[in-house]
């Protein structure tokens, strides 16, 4: 078997370190900027009209990033918001957009940042499965997997003993 051999000219040298010395740029560029993670949904009575989403959001890139709304064929609509408490009571803030500073992370808990998830289109149970899309200003729309399951309600937690 014979081989051809061609000689490397300057240019081809350029072209191909060049290539190796950007690839893990253009690989990086292409991850999403926002992660999410532990996403799930409260199951809640079968003929409920609202439930609530948990997740962790983080921010991996070096600028903000903005969801500027989330949808989901499994729910009428979804709306990010936050409870905060003053002076003992709590109150709930509809968030008409949500930003993640860079470098940060923001966590969906119940008491804290939640998804309201108004008119399921079907009765949600523990072990069911949702996508929810977010557009993001500025990057791709992510598709994530929400876990329905059953969770002790916060009153439930605090008054459980060992």
């Amino acid at each position: 078997m014979r081989f051809l051999h061609t000689p490397l000219t300057s240019t081809k040298a350029i072209t191909i370190y060049l290539l190796c010395l950007f690839q893990p740029a253009i690989s990086l560029a292409t991850e999403n900027a926002l992660i999410i993670t532990n996403a799930w949904i409260q199951e809640a009575p079968p003929n409920t009209k609202i439930m609530a989403g948990y997740m962790s959001l983080t921010n991996n890139s070096n600028e903000p990033v903005t969801i500027r709304s989330i949808t989901s064929q499994s729910f009428g609509k979804i709306e990010p918001h936050r409870t905060l408490h003053k002076d003992g009571i709590a109150k709930m803030v509809s968030l008409k957009k949500l930003t993640v500073p860079e470098q940060g992370s923001i966590t969906f808990k119940p008491g804290s940042y939640h998804l309201m998830m108004f008119s399921p289109e079907k009765p949600l149970l523990s072990g069911d499965t949702v996508t929810v899309s977010f557009q993001l200003d500025n990057h791709p729309a992510i598709n994530q997997r929400f876990l329905v399951r059953r969770e002790p309600a916060i009153a439930e937690k605090k008054d459980h003993h060992h």
